[in-house]
């Protein structure tokens, strides 16, 4: 199944990120997907964020130091709550640009 998509990320302060993506499948309509992440300090995220083609919201937390760990949280009105677990482990001095 072919899909494309597209997002935008827009720095709101050095703390705060909004996200925006919208993606289109073969067979289905376009799916609309957004989120704000919140970063209190170097180590700490706090995430929110939906989709309209899967009428899902859901939340997240992370930690990164040397290891990052994200552990996130979703609702679905038909399926109820499912959770996420993913871990990264960086050697050396890995830095996302």
């Amino acid at each position: 199944q072919a899909s494309a998509a597209l997002g935008l990320c827009h720095k709101v302060s050095k703390l705060t990120g909004f996200y925006v993506e919208a993606e289109v499948f073969e067979l289905y309509p376009i799916d609309f997907r957004s989120g704000f992440e919140y970063n209190p300090n170097d180590k700490y995220s706090i995430r929110f964020g939906f989709s309209t083609l899967r009428q899902s919201i859901c939340m997240g937390l992370g930690f990164e130091k040397g290891l990052k760990v994200l552990i996130g949280l979703a609702y679905h009105n038909r399926l109820g709550f499912s959770s996420t677990f993913d871990t990264q482990l960086f050697f050396g001095n890995a830095q996302e640009n």
